[in-house]
């Protein structure tokens, strides 16, 4: 498996190459106890296959001294979204300490990103056999995270240096990927722990939508300035994403000042480019360009669940006052979002896309009931199993290395 970031490089690569594109080269070697013998290789061009997503390309290559090859290829795009991992429960854990019961709490990062980190409160004397409530926590999931993994640890909460109990890496990139088949709704799954034990939680995706906002000009704005008639105003976006750590989606675009654009500026129809996914308000903010800190004139909240629903807003927007209480003019600004899928809603519709029917925003309070809908992706690297079969409920008394607390069913 390798990654590809740098699309449109590739896709200029490939136009700029004409017949010779991107090649894959394939070597079939002797396994030695010496050196390494090469019995044939072959040069696979890609052109066509980065073309066509998720179509598996099945052939039999020649080797360029006999015989042939038999390789299934297969392109599948990644896109950035959130990540929701809802712990469930740990079970049959191999004790670390010779007496007692263990403090566990779950730890969980992605590797090779110290940002992304969360862990769960401690359980006083949890045990082996521990519920986790089905907290839910949520991860940014970026081109960083697509091949290094979930890595979910279970410690011991001890004085001084804690103990590890089990851990186990769960695969991101199955649901990142695109797929047109093997899609299926999320599941609650049975990981197996190294050093012994089972972690059941559910790993669910939401993939991201594109955001293009356009900048025109404003009128009317209010003069923060006491003294002088001119100043230099922009615009600042702003949505908070659920996942509560630095650097975990945070969306935050600037436009350009208009230097002594003053009541009336224009912005010449700047574009502005970023990714939504479980965002549900954009606050956007107009400010005097200042040495030192910069002038508040006023500012509006756009509700992003209308914006996913009708896909794109283009009208003037009244600025207001920090109390909402009185008007500091107006700026007209288009925002429009779209498929990061990059095929049409009638042939997602089709294919049974989860995601593009409607744009809408993540589920929750004030959410309506038809919002996106995460996914994995059946049979494709799955570390976890599908626990079909309720799991019995332990028994007052009965001993917990036998026993489990909840039930986990298929959804």
């Amino acid at each position: 498996m390798f990654d590809l970031k740098d699309m449109e490089k590739i896709v200029k690569m490939i136009a700029d190459a004409g017949d010779s594109s991107l090649v894959l080269t394939v070597e079939i070697y002797d396994d030695n106890w010496m050196k390494d013998a090469l019995i044939g290789k072959v040069d696979i061009d890609l052109k066509d296959l980065v073309s066509r997503p998720a179509t598996p390309w099945k052939q039999y290559f020649d080797l360029d001294t006999q015989g042939r090859v038999g390789l299934t290829l297969n392109y599948l795009t990644c896109f950035h979204g959130m990540c929701r991992i809802t712990l469930v429960e740990c079970r049959n854990l191999t004790n670390p300490d010779l007496f007692g019961k263990p403090d566990p709490y779950v730890y969980m990062t992605v590797k090779g990103n110290k940002k992304k980190t969360q862990r769960t409160k401690t359980l006083k004397d949890g045990g082996l056999d521990f519920s986790l409530n089905r907290e839910i926590f949520n991860f940014w999931i970026d081109e960083d995270a697509f091949f290094n993994g979930l890595q979910c640890d279970v410690w011991d909460d001890d004085t001084g240096r804690d103990d590890l109990i089990g851990s186990v890496t769960i695969d991101l990139f199955q649901y990142a990927a695109l797929a047109t088949t093997d899609l299926e709704p999320p599941r609650d799954r049975v990981y197996p722990l190294r050093k012994g034990g089972e972690f059941v939680a559910c790993v669910e995706f939401f993939p991201c939508v594109n955001l293009q906002i356009v900048v025109f000009e404003g009128k009317g704005l209010r003069n923060p300035n006491m003294i002088g008639k001119t100043f230099d105003p922009y615009l600042l976006f702003e949505s908070e994403s659920l996942c509560n750590y630095k650097g975990g989606g945070g969306l935050k675009l600037r436009s350009k000042t208009d230097n002594d654009g003053s009541k009336t500026p224009d912005w010449k129809e700047q574009e502005l480019y970023g990714l939504l996914c479980d965002h549900k308000e954009m606050v956007v903010t107009c400010y005097d360009d200042d040495v030192g800190k910069d002038d508040f004139i006023g500012v509006f909240k756009l509700n992003l669940v209308e914006l996913y629903k009708e896909g794109s807003l283009d009208r003037w927007w009244e600025l207001k006052s920090k109390n909402g209480k009185k008007s500091c003019g107006e700026v007209k600004v288009k925002f429009t979002v779209k498929t990061a899928r990059g095929v049409s809603l009638d042939v997602e519709r089709k294919l049974g896309y989860p995601v593009g029917r409607e744009l809408r925003g993540v589920g929750g309070e004030g959410f309506e009931d038809d919002v996106i809908v995460p996914y994995t992706l059946r049979g494709y690297g799955v570390k976890g199993r599908v626990y079909e079969k309720p799991v019995p409920a332990r028994r007052a008394g009965a001993s917990s290395s036998k026993k489990f607390l909840t039930t986990v069913s298929g959804v």
